[in-house]
């Protein structure tokens, strides 16, 4: 896979879209708690950045599907004894693709319903899966230690910015938000729609920092194999002594 110049601009226009979406939500807020405009013709539940089955879900959705291919099409990439190993490439399109149909399709809500339902903490059903997700991440994080090692150092630097900005939306703003119900009893309220605006700002961010650095990687990556390949059509075409 080439990756052309192009994909600053590629990136840029996800920036864009993601900017227009969390405009708009902010802008149904001032409405809603300003003004007493609940619906806006629609647009607040079509621009409710902490909705489901909606544009900013459906976009989430889409940047983590993207970071999940190419993932996958740098795995498929990478030759024998390489660093880092194409199995690494791999687990990671697997986890991104678990994101992706787990914020288009509710996923942990629904592991959230059934930890409370068996372990009886009712009142904490929607972020109870906080805890095993912290504990996957935690563990993942061990895990590619050394992978983030053997990236190079530019390349590392954006994927450790990238993660920390999505982990922090994700874990850090989901666990206030939590702490807001758990004390408010109610999701209603201008404090929270504060934290979930933040949250998945920084989720998108993260996610398009994210695309930034897989492409980047990708473009260097084809640019080191291209040597080899020139090589190889020069002794190809060469005429035989």
């Amino acid at each position: 896979m080439t990756i052309a110049p192009s994909s600053r601009r590629l990136v840029a226009l996800l920036a864009f879209i993601a900017a227009v979406i969390v405009a708009i939500h902010v802008g149904t807020l001032v409405l809603m708690y300003g003004f007493h405009h609940d619906n806006v013709m629609g647009l607040t539940k079509l621009f409710d950045i902490d909705g489901e089955r909606n544009i900013p879900a459906y976009f989430s959705f889409s940047l983590l599907l993207f970071a999940a291919v190419l993932l996958a099409s740098i795995a498929a990439r990478q030759k024998n004894g390489s660093q880092p190993r194409g199995v690494y490439w791999a687990v990671l399109a697997v986890v991104f693709a678990y994101l992706a149909f787990d914020e288009g399709f509710e996923l942990h809500e629904r592991l959230g319903d059934y930890i409370a339902y068996w372990g009886r903490v009712h009142e904490l059903q929607s972020y109870v899966w906080l805890i095993p997700y912290a504990l996957f991440g935690v563990t993942m994080l061990l895990a590619f230690t050394r992978f983030l090692k053997q990236l190079p150092p530019e390349h590392r630097k954006r994927v450790i910015i990238s993660g920390a900005v999505y982990v922090t939306g994700a874990m850090g703003f989901e666990a206030l938000g939590a702490l807001y119900v758990h004390h408010y009893h109610t999701e209603l309220g201008l404090g929270y729609d504060i934290e979930t605006a933040i949250e998945e700002t920084l989720e998108m961010t993260g996610s398009i920092l994210f695309i930034y650095a897989l492409l980047q990687y990708a473009m260097a990556q084809s640019t080191a194999l291209a040597p080899s390949a020139v090589r190889v059509r020069a002794k190809k075409s060469a005429p035989a002594p």
